[in-house]
């Protein structure tokens, strides 16, 4: 008798330990936001405007009570491979699907696009020159004013190495009303700082603005940027001197002229 209790005895204190260690983990789980969600996250700095690969992703272990929707889930890799993104990614960064020019509407909503610390302002672009409708979310533009002063207009940079959210009505979607993206096609919406949304604001009532856009890999700010005036393009000289940047050393005249000639590749 004393053996078959102590047989169950042991056989009790073993399941309740057993019972123990799991109310333990589970204890852990809720505690640490649930059961881990593997979800894409960026393995190397990702630019804006790229089409996503699989050496550019890995995955990393997020509690459940932590994914939003946004998130990427790792099993769903598949639908965001080939699409381009529109937010520019850091090394260990999670990928979320508003980072991305295509995804379904219920992940693609404007404040999603925002960055922490950054503010999304819409701007009237004058002559709705957004190069022919061929500028995309995800492009990164620099603003030109162009004002009125006292001895004619005068066009200074405004604001360098913005990213555009969106271009009228659209914000990178594959699919939408064509028409309706092309009549508001002169508005873009853009990241910017509190700073520059103020001015921003203040400019567009000193006059009008320009888009010019930049190389996605250019992220260069030019410090010294200068004030153009009726005067640079009507001298000869000051006309030259627009052209000075894009000078080259002495050499031959046929080397010179082919580092001249920008080609489209």
């Amino acid at each position: 008798m004393k053996r078959v209790a102590l047989l169950a005895a042991a056989v009790l204190g073993a399941a309740s330990l057993g019972l123990s260690y799991q109310e333990r983990e589970k204890f852990r789980e809720r505690v640490s936001g649930g059961v881990a969600i593997p979800v894409l996250v960026a393995g190397t700095d990702i630019p804006a405007g790229v089409l996503l690969n699989e050496d550019m992703l890995v995955t990393r272990n997020i509690p459940e009570s932590y994914v939003e929707a946004r998130h990427i889930r790792a099993s769903e890799a598949v639908k965001a491979i080939g699409i381009r993104t529109t937010m520019g990614l850091r090394l260990n960064e999670s990928v979320l699907w508003t980072d991305l020019a295509s995804s379904s509407e219920e992940h693609r909503v404007l404040s999603g696009l925002i960055k922490k610390g950054m503010r999304a302002v819409t701007v009237r672009i004058e002559g709705g020159a957004t190069l022919g409708g061929l500028l995309r979310p995800g492009d990164r533009i620099d603003l030109l004013l162009r004002a009125s002063r006292d001895d004619g207009y005068v066009v200074m940079p405004l604001l360098q190495n913005v990213l555009v959210l969106a271009v009228g009505s659209d914000m990178g979607r594959s699919e939408g009303n064509v028409l309706e993206m092309v009549m508001s096609a002169s508005d873009l919406t853009l990241s910017v700082t509190v700073q520059q949304a103020g001015a921003l604001t203040l400019a567009q009532g000193e006059g009008s603005i320009t888009a010019s856009l930049r190389n996605p890999n250019d992220i260069l700010v030019d410090r010294d940027s200068p004030i153009t005036t009726p005067t640079d393009i009507h001298l000869a000289e000051k006309r030259a001197a627009l052209q000075g940047h894009r000078r080259v050393p002495a050499q031959s005249k046929t080397s010179a002229q082919s580092r001249e000639i920008e080609h489209v590749r």
